[in-house]
This record gives structure tokens, C-alpha cells and sequence, in this order.
């Protein structure tokens, strides 16, 4: 199965790594954690959907490996998930400008750390303005939503059937085949 916490914690590293390069103070937490929240800027990651079924196959696709004395089945399957990233900040431009560093790095050098992880961007959507009024303060947020794909590769093993024995309940008679 999906081992959807980790890829949420891949994405965010690599995230972190990358557009700390660009700005130091670029920073990615993911949502509903019990932690104070960092400095602004920072950006909150959060899973809407983790595993959206592709192609109407529950099945995916089986491959089987022969081996000795048993044959190891492994079944591939290509789901989606749906990422939300919001940019936080007192500060409009510092946000914008951070949300389209991100955006921008995405369709770069961060694709490339996530497909190398079997983690590939199917799309971005747009900006949205998820500005809201804390009492007092504003607090500028903007977000984007990212479709991704992810490899789901599930294994077992099927040990080879030597022998089965059947008995004939009309006669207890037992047939080895």
C-alpha cells in the first residue's frame, strides 16, 4: 500500500531543501500538527485526498515472477492525491512572492527530486486568495492545490502446491493429485 505519510514527509523535505536555496526563511510544516507555528513566512502542507483510484481499475496491474519452488505476484497500481499548500504571512508581497517561488520550482528542479521519489506532478492549480482578518491583524494567505501520482506496489509470495489429496465422501476413497 501507499505509505501516505511518507510521501507527505518526502514532499516536504525536499520542498524545505529546495526553496531554502532560494530564500532561508522559506519554511513548510505540515497542517494540524500540535507545535507552535514558525516565523512568517511559512507554508502549511496538508493531504485533501490521498488515494484517488485511476483508470476505473481496481485491479492494477499483476506481474508475476517465477521463482523455485513458488511464484512472487506484485500488483502496480498508479493512484493520485491531492496536496494543498498554503503560504503564510503579514505581509502580501512576501507571500505572493513566496507562493510563486514554489510554484516556479515545482515545475523545475523540485519536479525532479519528486520524480526521482516516483512522485510525479500531474497539475497545479491556480492562485487563490485565502486572505483572512485576525481580529485586529491581516494574515495574507494564498494557496495552491497540487494533483500528484504516486506508485503503489503491493507483493506476496504463493508458495507451489505439491500435492492435493481429495476424499470421495460416498466411498472414503482418496484421490493424490
Amino acid at each position: 500500500m501507499v505509505n501516505i505519510v511518507g510521501i507527505w514527509n518526502k514532499i516536504n523535505s525536499i520542498l524545505n531543501v529546495n526553496l531554502r536555496e532560494i530564500n532561508p526563511s522559506y519554511k513548510f510544516i505540515k497542517s494540524n500538527n500540535i507545535a507552535n507555528l514558525p516565523t512568517y513566512p511559512y507554508c502549511v502542507t496538508n493531504i485533501i485526498t490521498a488515494y484517488i483510484q485511476d483508470k476505473d481499475d481496481i485491479k492494477g496491474t499483476i506481474i508475476e515472477h517465477p521463482m523455485e519452488n513458488s511464484v512472487k505476484l506484485q500488483r502496480i497500481e498508479e493512484p493520485q492525491m491531492t496536496i494543498s499548500l498554503n503560504f503564510y504571512s503579514n505581509n502580501r508581497e512576501e507571500c505572493l512572492t513566496f507562493l510563486d517561488s514554489t510554484v516556479s520550482s515545482l515545475k523545475t528542479n523540485t519536479k525532479w527530486g519528486l520524480t526521482e521519489n516516483d512522485i510525479i506532478i500531474i497539475a497545479i492549480t491556480g492562485f487563490t486568495d485565502r486572505t483572512f482578518v485576525m481580529e485586529t491583524d491581516y494574515v495574507y494567505q494564498y494557496g495552491v492545490d497540487m494533483r500528484i501520482r504516486v506508485l503503489d506496489i503491493t507483493e506476496m509470495q504463493v508458495e507451489q502446491i505439491e500435492k492435493i489429496s481429495l476424499v470421495d465422501k460416498n466411498s472414503d476413497n482418496t484421490i493424490i493429485i
